[in-house]
């Protein structure tokens, strides 16, 4: 009864997993794009800004499709902005947090988290910044698929 516990939870564990993870090989889209949610809280015009020029370069990217719809995304940016006044500022400036979340559907595993304050003449190296940590958080995921997925074969082939 063990053993049969066992080889249960070595198949059927690790197959949930490669179901739900973004390897290519498993989950291609029909244009070979990752689908990315974009999603914005705040209403200070530093983070409006922001996310727009995000949505415009992964709208226009090669390798990501922008996503309209939540629940169809493969990969979701949820970025968080105020207005915040310091001492030493010279004009306008936010305070921004940015979570890169992989997950189909209802399914989300949190990959990277960042934080960073922001002034008018800061927006195109935050831009930049933002879809640095959404390559970076994507890579981790992906790296982390085919370790399991490498994993199981292993298992499999025994």
């Amino acid at each position: 009864m063990k053993k049969a516990f066992f080889l249960l939870s070595a198949n059927v564990i690790p197959a949930f997993f490669l179901m739900i993870m973004p390897i290519n090989l498993l989950s291609q889209q029909s244009d070979n794009r990752i689908k990315v949610y974009v999603s914005h809280r705040g209403e200070d015009s530093i983070g409006g800004r922001i996310v727009y020029e995000v949505k415009e370069k992964i709208a226009s990217s090669s390798r990501y499709h922008l996503e309209e719809n939540e629940d169809s995304a493969d990969f979701k940016i949820d970025l968080m902005s105020f207005d915040i006044k310091l001492n030493n500022s010279n004009g306008y400036m936010s305070a921004i947090s940015t979570a890169y979340i992989w997950g189909p559907g209802t399914i989300n595993f949190f990959c990277g988290h960042r934080v960073s304050v922001c002034g008018t003449s800061r927006t195109a190296e935050e831009i930049s910044d933002v879809l640095s940590g959404m390559d970076e958080a994507y890579a981790h995921s992906n790296a982390t698929a085919k370790f399991i997925f490498d994993w199981y074969m292993k298992g499999i082939k025994k």
